[in-house]
């Protein structure tokens, strides 16, 4: 097999993706405290961004991923999108 061939699925050496801001302090849509939640940076179903809670994202989010979303654990550390 080439190594062209060989695709890396392993992520045990891979940085993790952190927030770098200071972490958001309630959700922007129901202004639910976010401290200590996990929440969601995303688009929503009306055109902007917002910093929401998973409960939000799930009714007005725009899914995850590049010009979607990044959803991150309450330590900040990005685990989706």
């Amino acid at each position: 097999m080439s190594d062209w061939t060989k695709i890396d699925t392993s992520i045990e050496d891979k940085p993790a993706k952190r927030w770098l801001s200071a972490m958001p302090e309630e959700c922007d849509m129901c202004h639910t405290p976010l401290k200590g939640k996990a929440f969601v940076d995303g688009k929503t179903a009306f055109g902007p961004w917002a910093m929401m809670c998973e409960a939000c994202h799930r009714d007005q989010g725009f899914g995850l991923g590049v010009g979607r979303g990044q959803h991150y654990d309450k330590n900040g550390v990005r685990i989706g999108g």
